[in-house]
């Protein structure tokens, strides 16, 4: 049987597809990460920028939100 992939496998996965630009593979992978870590901070700041680079941003603002107030000192330029 397959072992499930990590959370931190995930986000690596999901910022290798963003690299190269592909915004929805980037998506799927950090909202699957989020499935398996939904309190990380820094999966949720990752989607806000993914969401960001497709316009879509009123939902990376919520996801944005939601990460700086769960981890203070996170970057707040998406709000």
């Amino acid at each position: 049987e397959r072992e499930q992939p990590s959370p931190e496998f995930l986000r690596l996965r999901g910022r290798a597809h963003r690299a190269a630009g592909r915004n929805f593979d980037a998506e799927t992978s950090f909202r699957q990460a989020l499935a398996l870590a939904p309190g990380d901070a820094g999966l949720m700041a990752d989607l806000a920028t993914t969401l960001h680079g497709q316009r879509r941003y009123k939902d990376a603002r919520t996801y944005a939100r939601e990460a700086v107030g769960l981890k203070e000192g996170m970057p707040v330029r998406l709000l």
